[in-house]
C-alpha cells in the first residue's frame, strides 16, 4: 500500500469522525445555552445529537445522550470531545442554569459514570449540561480511570 492510499485512508476515517453541524428541526427546535440564554449550535456525533454554545463552550445532552456517548465506541467518544473545547471560551455567566427544555433550574450532581465530574441536570426532563472540557472528562478513559477503580474510596 502507497503512503497516499495510507493518507486517503486515514482522512477518510477522521471525516467519518468529525461532529457534523445540523440545522434544527421543527419538531426539535433549537435550544438556548443554559447559561447565556443564546442559542446554541447543534452537531450530529455518530446519531447523538450535541448542542453547544458558542460563547462558554458548554455542551446541553437530552436524557439518555450521555449515557450513549460515554458507552460508545472509541473512535465516537474522540469525535465528541472535539466539540468539547474551551479554547473559545467565554467567561462564564453569573444566572443560574435553567433547562433550555422545560425552564426548570438545574441542579449539580455527579454520574455513577463518573463520580468525580460534577454536572448540572435538569430533574424534569433528565437532560445534562456539560461546562467546557467536562464532556471531555466524562469520556476519556486513561490512567486516572485506572488508578480510580483500584481506589473507589477516593476522589
Amino acid at each position: 500500500m502507497s503512503i497516499l492510499d495510507r493518507h486517503t485512508r486515514r482522512l477518510a476515517r477522521i471525516a467519518v469522525m468529525c461532529p457534523n453541524p445540523i440545522e434544527p428541526r421543527r419538531d426539535d427546535p433549537a435550544v438556548n445555552c443554559p447559561r447565556h440564554d443564546r442559542p446554541m449550535r447543534r452537531f450530529m456525533v455518530a446519531g447523538i445529537e450535541v448542542d453547544r454554545c458558542g460563547i462558554c463552550g458548554g455542551i446541553w445532552l437530552d436524557k439518555g445522550e450521555l449515557e450513549a456517548l460515554v458507552e460508545s465506541d472509541k473512535q465516537t467518544r474522540a469525535a465528541a470531545r472535539l466539540l468539547d473545547r474551551s479554547d473559545d471560551a467565554d467567561e462564564a455567566s453569573d444566572h443560574a442554569p435553567v433547562c433550555p427544555r422545560d425552564g426548570t433550574p438545574l441542579v449539580p450532581m455527579r454520574t455513577a459514570v463518573k463520580p468525580f465530574v460534577e454536572c448540572d441536570a435538569c430533574t424534569a426532563c433528565g437532560g445534562v449540561y456539560l461546562d467546557a472540557g467536562e464532556l471531555s472528562a466524562m469520556t476519556d478513559t486513561g490512567f486516572a480511570d485506572w488508578i480510580r477503580r483500584l481506589m473507589p474510596g477516593r476522589r
